[in-house]
């Protein structure tokens, strides 16, 4: 007594909905751009030119890695960002310099 199931339809690749990676709101598969925030759904690879959803981190067809890693974009962003660091990094140190300072001062182990 088996029962004829009717055929599940068949989505094809192109029918899904894209995830966008900003405000995770579902899209219909036809926009290139999110209809909530306005942030691009597809990234199209540097090596082979398939176009992506910006949310998988390597190239369906090719598989060469999609995204920039984070020593490539501080590459990228040039010196002037690092000199900012070590800076920051600088001041950081003189700050805590004067503060045990003065907290050795204050208790006269100095």
């Amino acid at each position: 007594m088996s029962e004829d199931l009717p055929a599940k339809p068949r989505q094809s690749e192109s029918s899904k909905a894209t995830l966008c990676v900003k405000c995770e709101h579902l899209c219909p598969p036809e926009l290139e751009r999110c209809d909530r925030c306005g942030a691009h759904l597809f990234i199209v690879c540097a090596h082979c030119g398939h176009k992506n959803a910006r949310v998988i981190s390597r190239c369906e067809k090719c598989k060469h890695r999609l995204h920039k890693s984070v020593k490539d974009r501080v590459k990228r962003a040039g010196a002037g960002s690092l000199n900012l660091l070590y800076l920051a990094g600088a001041i950081l140190v003189v700050l805590v310099s004067v503060g045990l300072i003065i907290w050795l001062a204050d208790i006269r182990l100095w």
